[in-house]
């Protein structure tokens, strides 16, 4: 997610519009195409207007995943139901497996019982035709997928290209076909072909359920959008860092998430109010995501503080497997030293590493107690 895209119902409005669009030339080339397969007695041809229509199915189901996305909130939903989107993406890419599956298993039984396939300069227009649709149909629904930041959008105008390939593949061999139809009695090219656009089916299939998935699971926030946003809440005065920056997707137009600024501790909390307030409504009005700001208090006009607090992060960057220090705090009445770290992934026993860190500071610092807050890597 980039920039904050156009409002949910223009959006909700511009792919179902699309998506009709997509279910009236799919179901349209279906008819064609399986006309002219079985009048021509080509498998591939078959299978290529099951696979239409396995399309104009996915595209029906992005309606009503869409209409549902967009119900709105609700008590036990007060989020929203925007992940909606990400199933209907699941169980488009579910059906296009399942069609592939069952091409793939009718591919071979032609492989092994071949039929010759006779073609017409009508089934070759019909081709022709069939391509040039899927072209325009591709470029048009991912363009608009784009545009709406709408992955089913996005995945559905990719299968469309590959649909166009897979039809040339299909014309291909109706042209060879035609003009060498006596050298290639008893090559099943036709189910041989047909098995070919089905293990790509399984394929395309497979890698466009990889994605909501990912989404569902939590996937990690992009580094650019990450940085932006930082960068961002970093450029407002007189805010010293932007840190622990975590974003929830709860659909592709409703993200909420927090992060921590550093600020000088001589702020008042009328002062640091109105920071708040600004930040969110930067954020949100540019990203689209509702954003909660913590704060770390940085002392900034006691030398002799700064400097312990400079040396303290020099000394606990060094260490392997530290990627941040932050949020640092030295309470001289408490005599305690607090701070935030970024660990990598990599870190497996995170208590040794906490201990490690207290025992060295301990060492340098023998007067002071030492808290270490861990954090995971969120982020960039």
């Amino acid at each position: 997610m980039g920039n904050a895209v156009s409002s949910t119902p223009e959006r909700e409005k511009r792919i179902i519009r699309t998506s009709w669009t997509g279910v009236g030339v799919n179901v349209l080339l279906s008819v064609f195409k399986a006309a002219a397969g079985l009048l021509s007695n080509s498998i591939a041809i078959v299978l290529d207007a099951v696979n239409n229509l396995s399309d104009a199915f996915s595209a029906s189901v992005t309606i009503i995943g869409m209409k549902l996305a967009c119900k709105p909130a609700d008590k036990e939903h007060p989020y929203g139901h925007g992940r909606l989107e990400y199933f209907t993406a699941v169980v488009i890419s579910v059906v296009i497996i399942f069609a592939g599956g069952s091409s793939f298993i009718e591919s071979v039984k032609k492989i092994f019982h071949p039929v010759q396939a006779e073609y017409s300069a009508h089934t070759l227009t019909i081709l022709i035709v069939a391509i040039a649709a899927k072209i325009f149909l591709s470029r048009y629904v991912s363009r608009t997928g784009k545009e709406v930041n709408s992955e089913s959008l996005i995945a559905t105008g990719a299968d469309a290209m590959f649909d166009a390939l897979i039809t040339g593949a299909t014309l291909v061999s109706a042209v060879c076909t035609m003009i060498f139809g006596e050298h290639m009695a008893g090559i099943p090219l036709d189910g041989i072909l047909g098995a070919a656009i089905s293990i790509v089916i399984v394929k395309a299939g497979y890698d466009m359920m990889m994605s909501p998935v990912s989404e569902l699971l939590g996937e990690r926030i992009p580094a650019g959008l990450a940085k932006s946003i930082k960068s961002d809440i970093c450029s407002i005065e007189p805010v010293m860092g932007a840190y622990d920056l975590m974003l929830h997707n709860y659909g592709p137009e409703h993200m909420t998430g927090a992060v921590h600024i550093s600020v000088p501790a001589s702020m008042t909390a009328e002062e640091i109010h109105f920071l708040s307030e600004k930040i969110r409504t930067l954020i949100h009005g540019k990203y689209g995501v509702l954003l909660t700001v913590g704060i770390y208090a940085v002392k900034t006009g006691n030398e002799a503080i700064v400097k312990m607090q400079d040396d303290i992060t020099k000394i606990v960057s060094a260490l392997p497997g530290i990627l941040q220090v932050h949020g640092m705090f030295v309470d001289e009445s408490k005599m305690e030293i607090s701070f935030d770290i970024v660990i990598d992934f990599s870190v497996k026993d995170v208590s040794e590493m906490r201990r490690e860190i207290t025992d060295i500071l301990g060492t340098v610092y023998p007067n002071y107690s030492v808290k270490v807050n861990i954090d995971k890597d969120y982020c960039d």
